[in-house]
């Protein structure tokens, strides 16, 4: 099974396992991303959440960044959803911005669009 999540105030949905489910709480977060453009356009962040810990979902060996969030990969991939709004999705893990790959790749500006990542907390984009 999986769950479909709407974090307050972020313009997409987050579809996480029951195994994510059961650990973590997906949550709107800052966007820290120092960077605002991407090989030399212009990125308009349009989503920021995380995944924090739920009580007695134990940490392990996860790092958390100062807001609490997992930093990092997690334990499995889940899948966003969102309107498409940009030529390049992409996403700041941190250190860089990096692309990801969004299907369906024929999408139109304003159709939906969906991306899998197992990165934790990253500022999501169009470039």
């Amino acid at each position: 099974m999986s769950k479909d999540i709407k974090p307050d105030g972020q313009k997409l949905t987050v579809r996480i396992s029951d195994t994510l489910d059961q650990r973590y709480t997906v949550k709107k977060k800052p966007n820290k991303s120092p960077v605002n453009e991407y090989q030399g356009r212009p990125v308009k962040w349009v989503a920021c959440c995380g995944f924090a810990l739920k009580p007695g979902g134990g940490q392990g060996n996860r790092k958390l960044d100062s807001d609490g969030f997992i930093s990092g990969e997690l334990e499995e991939a889940y899948t966003i959803s969102l309107t498409k709004d940009g030529d390049r999705l992409v996403y700041y893990d941190g250190k860089k911005i990096e692309t990801l790959v969004y299907s369906p790749g024929n999408a139109r500006p304003g159709d939906t669009v969906r991306a899998t990542l197992k990165v934790g907390d990253p500022p999501i984009g169009w470039s």
